[in-house]
């Protein structure tokens, strides 16, 4: 949908549309220890995009833990 800039701009600050797309990939799990995390976010080699709120946090974390993609010992490692 092509919208005149201004419209766009009013609609992403009402929070009527998103500013990003943007989807879950919850394929694999990739592990980072919360050293190289922080050493990674200091050095610029990644950024912190958003936030979600606790609500799709917690919509996602059932999806997942009543997902088969998981092992049982993977859903209690990562997901509670």
């Amino acid at each position: 949908m092509d919208l005149p800039l201004e419209l766009a701009e009013n609609l992403i600050e009402r929070g009527v549309i998103l500013r990003y797309d943007s989807f879950l990939c919850a394929t694999n799990i990739i592990t980072r220890s919360r050293k190289e995390l922080s050493e990674s976010i200091q050095e610029n080699r990644s950024s912190l995009v958003g936030h979600m709120k606790q609500e799709h946090l917690d919509d996602v974390l059932e999806m997942v833990r009543n997902s088969k993609l998981f092992s049982n010992i993977e859903k209690q490692r990562f997901f509670y």
